[in-house]
């Protein structure tokens, strides 16, 4: 074949839809660029729920303590009162708070 002929072979191949090397170069940046894009957002969602769950997981570590030191303040009360003397709504509150605190001597 002569270097014309190779070459209008080539147009003909490019008309029909057959990417040339330029275009498949083209093809995959732009595909490298849409995964960097994705990968990126990703993080970016993965961050946004891991800031989330750092501030729930503070929430409840002060709900816990709170939760301990009524526990703390209802078994200081029950120091000076029997346990007979107290109410049912008294009563609930100390079952409620001691499932919640660990009364063991330390």
């Amino acid at each position: 074949m002569s270097p014309v002929q190779s070459n209008s072979f080539g147009k003909v191949l490019r008309a029909c839809g057959t990417p040339n090397a330029d275009n498949q170069r083209s093809i995959y940046s732009q595909s490298e660029k849409n995964n960097i894009r994705g990968q990126t957002q990703s993080n970016e969602v993965i961050n946004s729920i891991q800031t989330s769950l750092d501030g729930i997981e503070h929430k409840l570590e002060i709900l816990l303590e709170t939760s301990r030191i009524n526990a703390r303040s209802t078994l200081e009360g029950c120091n000076s009162t029997k346990l007979s003397e107290l109410s049912t709504d008294n009563l609930v509150i100390l079952a409620k708070n001691l499932g919640s605190v660990d009364v063991s001597k330390k």
